[in-house]
């Protein structure tokens, strides 16, 4: 992006110069901020630094941010939609390839790496800074579960699924995919394989798509249908006709005794019966 910051002390060149909008320097700024507290830490980076290396001077980064902490909170917030690419339009897809989308389950490694290490800067330097956490807490969590529980409460209204609190089930999915992601800080040591991973990770959505009666894909259907070595408890998941009343949002308890014993292993049988 060319920024053109109209205050700088450097000589003008001949020509019209491009001028940026408030607005542009402002994204220009933020993204320029999250490299820099990536690379020096929050301890170690200064505004000065950011705005020598986002080509602004530091009259123009204090219009637009008062102080290092509010132009952290800006980069929490651009950061958050690296987490969840919400909010968006709707679209005439499956729940289960939506919540994919929305999560971003097949992000490149490299994007995947870069959404993991501003984490990682948030809980390395906490101890230090403990506001860290509550401007991650309100900037990025809390608005990131508020985005998606609307998300699921339209899609409600539509018809296209069956849960009688969204905002439990945000919380619900939040968890399971960013718990199944593994910490930061620890992704390589819990998934050495990145593919079994992602594997994990679509199971979750068909698990919970299942259990609020969403509209399945070909895709979806057959992970239900066809359990793998890694997770054999697919199967004891209830046929799609068992699983469509509105009273019934999700399937904790709606799996037939019968079915579940016959797919369940032996030894997890046992366990049951005990």
């Amino acid at each position: 992006m060319d920024i053109t910051d109209e205050s700088s002390d450097e000589p003008r060149k001949r020509g019209r110069p491009k001028v940026s909008s408030d607005e542009d320097k402002r994204t220009h700024i933020v993204e320029v901020a999250r490299r820099v507290f990536v690379k020096y830490g929050y301890a170690g980076s200064t505004t000065a630094v950011v705005a020598s290396e986002a080509g602004v001077s530091k009259q123009t980064l204090y219009k637009l941010f008062q102080s290092k902490e509010e132009l952290f909170a800006a980069v929490v917030g651009a950061h958050r939609r690296l987490m969840l690419d919400l909010p968006r339009p709707p679209e005439d897809i499956p729940i289960t390839v939506s919540l994919e989308r929305i999560f971003m389950i097949d992000m490149d490694e490299d994007t995947d790496a870069e959404r993991a290490g501003f984490l990682q800067l948030v809980f390395r330097e906490a101890t230090q800074f403990p506001e860290l956490i509550d401007i991650l807490q309100r900037e990025g969590i809390l608005t990131s579960r508020q985005h998606l529980a609307d998300w699921l409460s339209d899609r409600r209204a539509e018809g296209r699924l069956s849960l009688d609190d969204p905002e439990s089930g945000a919380r619900m999915l939040m968890d399971m995919i960013f718990g199944g992601m593994g910490p930061p800080e620890g992704r390589v040591q819990a998934w050495p394989d990145r593919a079994l991973m992602l594997a994990h990770l679509h199971r979750c959505i068909a698990i919970f798509a299942a259990g609020v009666a969403a509209a399945q894909s070909g895709k979806v259907a057959q992970q239900l249908s066809h359990p793998t070595p890694h997770n054999p408890w697919i199967k004891c998941l209830p046929p799609e006709s068992e699983c469509q009343s509105p009273q019934r949002g999700f399937i904790g308890n709606r799996c037939p005794p019968q079915r579940f014993h016959e797919e369940t292993p032996a030894r997890s049988r046992r366990s049951v019966k005990s």
